[in-house]
């Protein structure tokens, strides 16, 4: 969608695009289980998206089943960046790591 809004193509979305060659081989084999990761992510937006990426391409069931945890959070594209709850709950991961 971007690169019909916008006069400049920026090249990571070109990445992060719906079957992009960038994200087949990202999920190509899994990751070490001595990485673990959580999964974070906004779910206000309609019509199955976060008011910019469809919610089976931000959560998709692969990244879903290998994630240690799954926060969804009342949270759009943009807004998510700056909610004082995400922020919070990831400095709480991220302190749980570091201990």
């Amino acid at each position: 969608m971007g690169g019909e809004a916008f006069p400049v193509v920026i090249p990571v979305w070109m990445d992060v695009a719906p079957r992009s060659p960038f994200l087949k081989k990202l999920f190509e084999k899994p990751l070490s289980p001595s990485i673990a990761y959580h999964l974070l992510f906004g779910v206000i937006g309609g019509n199955g998206t976060d008011g910019s990426i469809p919610l089976e391409s931000a959560i998709s069931l692969r990244a879903q089943g290998e994630a240690e945890r799954i926060y969804a959070f009342p949270e759009d594209h943009m807004s998510i960046l700056r909610s004082a709850s995400v922020i919070e709950r990831l400095n709480g991961v991220l302190r749980q790591i570091a201990w």
